[in-house]
């Protein structure tokens, strides 16, 4: 079975641009942060 690399390559961004999505509450969380970054989103 061959891959298509173009598949594979979709594929992979497809995937990290899902995960990124889901620091986006983490990233707010710790900006909004007055004690440093203590606090912590727990979808991260």
């Amino acid at each position: 079975m061959v891959l298509n690399p173009d598949w594979i390559a979709a594929a992979f961004t497809a995937v990290n641009s899902i995960r990124v999505v889901f620091y986006i509450p983490q990233i707010v969380a710790v900006a909004r942060s007055v004690d440093g970054a203590r606090d912590l989103a727990l979808s991260t």
